[in-house]
Formats: C-alpha cells, structure tokens, sequence
C-alpha cells in the first residue's frame, strides 16, 4: 500500500509505503490513499512517530513497549502488531492523556510524567496528571509548579503551558519542554 501525500500549493511529494497488515495505522493518523500532507503539528509527529517505529529493532520496540505499557511485551507479538499498539498509545497520550492516566496505578504516574518530559520537543504541548509537582533549580532557586486539572500553578497563578513559566523563570525564549527536561524531580501529591 502506497500513499501519495501532497503539499499545500506546491507540487512536492511524499512516498510512504505501508505494509497491508499496517493498514489499520493509516486510519490512526487520518490518512488514506491520495490524502493531504497533515496541516497539524500533531499529525506530522503522528507520522515522524510511525516513520521511527518502522525503523526500530524488535529489540528497541520492545524496550518502547515496556516504558509505554510498563509490563514486558509478549515474545510472540510480530513486529507490525507492537508498532501498532505504540502508535495507539502514542496517539492517545498526545491527544487524550487522561485515558492513559487512569490505566496507570498511581506510582507509576511520576515515571510517566519524567518519560513525557524526556521525549517532549519544543512546541509540544504538555499535559501532565493532576496533583504532580515539578519541582526544578534554576540560579540557585528552588521552582515549584502544582499540575492541576487543565494548567499549571506557579507562584499563585494559573498558566495554561509550561513554557509560560520557563520562559518566565528564565527571562529568555526558552521552551517549556527543553526547560523542565533537565534537573526537574517529579514528585507526588499524597494530601
């Protein structure tokens, strides 16, 4: 299966070639034969994602699989089946976290928010699981930022993103996720 992706107004061309048993992947990233290059940042992460899957060892998908599902992956599952298990989760956690946020048991949820901290990239925008806490040096200063519902706690006010804060912590164009990527300890809110 071959999928032709147009840019907009320009005659530039995508070949992506996915395998008939991967099929069901198109309709995750909303894609069929002689569909539009994504417009979305999502979509085209979407893809970047599937495009890494694809190239991965059995060994490195395996690995992902655990981080992602924080069980080991059967011996059994074919390589196609775990690509497309992550790109469900992959796509669920960008999209809807909180569905992924209820599967995981409490303890686990700090290891999940330092994995989204570490894989985030400039742009993305992060949401982390109500009652965490990030707690990050910078200058000597001790930052604490509350994850709440649908922002963030700073300093008593509400931001919508964490690269509202870095930069506000900083004073300089920084991102959020480049920020808090490094030297940020997440802990739990046990109250």
């Amino acid at each position: 299966m071959t999928t032709t992706l147009h840019q907009d107004d320009q005659s530039n061309e995508i070949q992506v070639s996915v395998p008939a048993e991967l099929g069901p992947i198109m309709t995750i990233l909303g894609m069929n034969d002689n569909a539009q290059l994504p417009k979305e940042e999502g979509d085209l992460f979407m893809i970047r994602q599937f495009a890494r899957l694809e190239l991965s060892t059995i060994t490195a998908l395996k690995d992902e699989y655990k981080r992602c599902f924080y069980e080991m992956c059967p011996e059994t599952m074919p390589k196609e089946e775990i690509i497309l298990k992550l790109m469900k989760r992959l796509y669920v956690e960008r999209n809807a976290p909180e569905k992924v946020w209820k599967e995981i048991k409490d303890e686990r949820l700090t290891e999940y928010a330092y994995r989204v901290l570490q894989t985030a990239k400039r742009g993305d925008l992060i949401k982390l699981p109500r009652g965490l806490w990030l707690i990050r040096k910078y200058k000597r200063k001790k930052h604490t930022i509350r994850c709440l519902e649908s922002c963030y706690l700073y300093q008593d006010n509400y931001y919508k993103s964490l690269t509202e804060i870095a930069r506000l912590i900083t004073g300089t164009d920084v991102s959020g996720p480049s920020f808090f990527k490094r030297s940020t300890e997440v802990i739990m809110d046990h109250r």
